[in-house]
């Protein structure tokens, strides 16, 4: 268990994302999405993304909307402090980066996602 961690309550969550999961679907806890870039599209300010562990062959590159000071969009590990995804792209955004945020963005929050960047 992580010292300090609190798992937001399972409704306070909009999507959800699962290596068994599919991008067609409605990214719900019963039916996820496949991948982190697809739940990260859909989000707006104030949702939640939870990711559940797993291994995510992708990289991140933009596809976030902003939040605002009061509706900060946050990309949150899972449902409990035991969840941890790793992001392990297998081709670079550029620059041998993983994960990228190119712009103007704010209120955006990342916690509890490990980055494994070793093969690119």
């Amino acid at each position: 268990m992580l010292f300090g961690y609190v798992a937001p309550a399972e409704s306070t969550y909009t999507y959800y994302v699962a290596t068994n999961g599919n991008d067609t679907n409605p990214g719900t806890l019963s039916a996820p999405f496949l991948t982190i870039g697809k739940g990260l599209s859909t989000l707006a300010g104030g949702q939640y993304l939870g990711i559940t562990s797993g291994v995510y062959a992708e990289y991140i590159n933009g596809g976030i909307a902003n939040g605002t000071s009061t509706t900060a969009m946050t990309l949150i590990s899972g449902r409990t402090s035991t969840d941890r995804p790793i992001l392990r792209p297998t081709t670079s955004v550029g620059d041998g980066a993983a994960f990228m945020l190119n712009g103007n963005f704010a209120y955006i929050h990342v916690r509890d996602l490990d980055v494994d960047a070793v093969s690119i």
